[in-house]
């Protein structure tokens, strides 16, 4: 996997391709972080690695969610205790 700016990527897009013809994956940086990854895909194979990706990432921001609510201290939280605060924002809302 390469690392490429975004500054690079913008003057280089043929080193671009030709990156991702060998490596397959290029993380794209702006400001030494990552924030994006350009990933080659096959043509007669594209829906199915597009929904793989997008499968992916739900399973990541689920586990995000997770994560945050073990955090908070959420995932113990009761059923009962659930339906209350489900129909508390209900309340809130319903009077906006």
């Amino acid at each position: 996997m390469r690392f490429m700016t975004v500054r690079e990527f913008r003057l280089n897009t043929g080193g671009a391709r030709r990156s991702l013809e060998k490596e397959e994956d290029l993380v794209l940086t702006a400001s030494g972080r990552p924030f994006a990854v350009v990933s080659r895909v096959h043509a007669e194979s594209f829906d199915k690695e597009l929904l793989a990706i997008q499968r992916t990432r739900a399973r990541v921001a689920v586990d995000r969610l997770r994560d945050a609510a073990r955090v908070d201290g959420t995932d113990r939280l009761t059923m009962d205790e659930i339906d209350a605060v489900v129909r508390d924002v209900r309340q809130r809302t319903a009077r906006t």
